[in-house]
């Protein structure tokens, strides 16, 4: 996850629409839109007969709050063109793959049940990177 947020800091497309707003988990109570959240909504680890491999499969989930649909579309298609298929090296960090797998529309609760609901989409991302072995020590 750090990596990835390490990623779209860097990203301009990302940067000239939102700014520093992406947080994890939730944003600020007073952050106003447009502002992306990411979360870890799944992790898998295969197993061989020797153990545990180096191979860890991650689902992330990008919240996108925006101020107008439009607006939401726009942050939506810039973090498609910066995570979907992007692989390498990212903060000493192997990534195989980040591809994306779902998206869907939705409008947030309004704040306080006063006025509307903001326009919001949910994006997400299946991620494959390599962690180096973890030691297991026999106590």
């Amino acid at each position: 996850k750090d990596a990835l947020y390490t990623h779209l800091q860097t990203v301009t497309a990302v940067t000239s629409l939102i700014g520093s707003a992406i947080y994890p988990l939730q944003a600020p109570a007073d952050k106003s839109t447009p502002y992306v959240v990411y979360s870890l909504t799944n992790a898998d680890r295969q197993h061989h007969m020797r153990g545990t491999s180096e191979s860890v499969f991650k689902n992330l989930q990008f919240d996108i709050y925006a101020k107008t649909d439009t607006q939401a579309d726009s942050i939506t298609n810039a973090l498609l063109n910066a995570l979907d298929s992007l692989s390498g090296v990212i903060q000493g960090v192997y990534i195989a793959s980040c591809l994306a797998t779902d998206e869907d529309d939705a409008i947030s609760e309004p704040i306080h049940g006063e006025g509307l609901g903001i326009p919001a989409r949910i994006l997400t991302f299946r991620l494959t990177y390599h962690e180096a072995a973890r030691a297991i020590h026999a106590t």
